[in-house]
């Protein structure tokens, strides 16, 4: 058993996790019209601990997810017809390993954690429609 007195922090060796995906389709069905989707997730993992010699008693996730949509017809040389949509969720969690009552003891510190989870998800959407005279 380790005892942890003087409220260190250690390093922990667990790696961090950085994935990030982009698609992006472009389609022409005729001459004067145009489709497009575009989407991306990226997403940051990361394990941390408190106490040396111990499992990770920390994991923080963030997520960013989102896509866009649009689609530009050209109805006449003078009149534009442009829509698009757009959705990104930033998600964010800190989740702990701790779930029960704990007593502390004034300058030593627990040799298990005692983090909790917290967990925010923020949707944000976006549509636009725009009509050109030129």
């Amino acid at each position: 058993m380790v005892l942890n007195t003087g409220s260190y922090t250690f390093s922990s060796p667990n790696p961090v996790t950085l994935n990030t995906s982009i698609v992006k389709i472009d389609y022409a069905p005729g001459q004067k019209h145009r489709i497009f989707v575009r989407a991306i997730f990226k997403g940051h993992h990361k394990r941390s601990r408190t106490v040396s010699g111990s499992g990770a008693d920390l994991f923080r996730h963030r997520e960013f997810k989102g896509h866009c949509r649009g689609d530009t017809l050209v109805l006449t040389p003078n009149l534009v017809n442009d829509i698009r949509y757009g959705y990104i969720r930033y998600g964010r969690s800190h989740r702990g390993i701790g779930s029960g009552d704990y007593v502390d003891f004034r300058f030593i510190d627990n040799p298990t954690a005692e983090t909790r989870s917290t967990i925010l998800n923020v949707p944000v959407n976006k549509y636009r429609r725009q009509s050109e005279l030129e």
